[in-house]
């Protein structure tokens, strides 16, 4: 649980006046979680016009929100309770955009930081080493051969 949650649980009103984080309309037991989707998720989803969307999914959003923001694997794994990466990575899909911001940062003009490596990588393109064919340096580079 991240600070914002915790912050949100804490100024519920229901908060102090029993065990339970979202009790019951009567207070004397918790909320049935069943009960919960029958009564304001679904309805909710109906009156927003999201269609497909099941409670379940949100398991899927926190697993690719999680990823897109860095978080390793593993870890993404223990917090969702997986045995194996492979099912986390059923779980945690990247979005159209951020693949493409992936794809963009290889546009990224150098700067005064830049590392030997980007610099190296830049210069791929322009001439192949001495006694290499340029057809086939452009090959190996995964550039087209035109």
């Amino acid at each position: 649980m991240n600070d914002t949650v915790r912050e949100i649980l804490r100024a519920l009103p229901s908060r102090l006046k029993g065990p339970w984080v979202f009790p019951s309309a009567t207070g004397e037991t918790p909320i049935d979680a069943r009960n919960y989707i029958n009564r304001v998720f679904e309805p909710a989803m109906e009156k927003a016009s999201i269609e497909g969307f099941r409670w379940h999914d949100l398991r899927h959003t926190f697993a690719s929100r999680l990823v897109m923001a860095g978080v390793d694997l593993r870890t993404v794994q223990e917090l969702l309770g997986h045995k194996t990466q492979a099912m986390t990575l059923r779980y945690s899909h990247l979005s159209p955009g951020h693949q493409l911001d992936a794809v963009q940062r290889l546009t990224t003009r150098p700067t005064a930081t830049t590392t030997a490596t980007d610099a190296a990588t830049e210069d791929l393109s322009t001439k192949p080493p001495k006694g290499i064919e340029p057809s086939t340096y452009r090959l190996r580079i995964g550039c087209s051969a035109s």
